[in-house]
Formats: structure tokens, C-alpha cells, sequence
């Protein structure tokens, strides 16, 4: 498996507590850091699916495809 999963994994951690933060500030009467913490949500939401396509990229390079290994629909979801 590629190393980036670790990576991947983090970045989708850290966008979903970005994101959680961002509801909560945006319930706050001065919801001026709400755009802040939602720019970060995207940012690493981005990254994360950069990530992914970087690690299908090492896995097709290794002869691994969706079709071939019965542990790539685990590494997808």
C-alpha cells in the first residue's frame, strides 16, 4: 500500500475537525473566522483527494488495479 495513506488519512482528519470548527464559530454572533477555518476544510479536503490521486497512481504503476487486488475497494473507502 502506498505510504501517502497515512498522509491521506490526516489531511481527512483535520479537514473534519477544520469543518467542525468552522459550524461552531459560524454560530457565534462574530462569525468573521468561519471563512477562515472553511478555507483551511478546503484546502486539506483538496489535498486529501490530490493524495489520493498520487496514491492510485503508485498503485497502477505497481500492477495494481481495481480489478486485479480484492484489497483496493478497502484502500477507496
Amino acid at each position: 500500500m502506498p505510504g501517502l495513506r497515512w498522509f491521506n488519512t490526516a489531511c481527512l482528519l483535520c479537514s473534519n475537525i477544520t469543518l467542525e470548527i468552522g459550524r461552531a464559530r459560524g454560530k457565534r454572533p462574530a462569525g468573521d473566522a468561519v471563512k477562515t477555518w472553511f478555507f483551511a476544510t478546503t484546502v486539506l479536503g483538496s489535498t486529501f483527494l490530490l493524495g489520493q490521486l498520487l496514491a492510485w497512481r503508485q498503485l497502477v504503476a505497481r500492477g495494481v488495479y481495481l480489478q486485479t487486488n480484492p484489497i483496493v475497494p478497502f484502500f477507496i473507502f
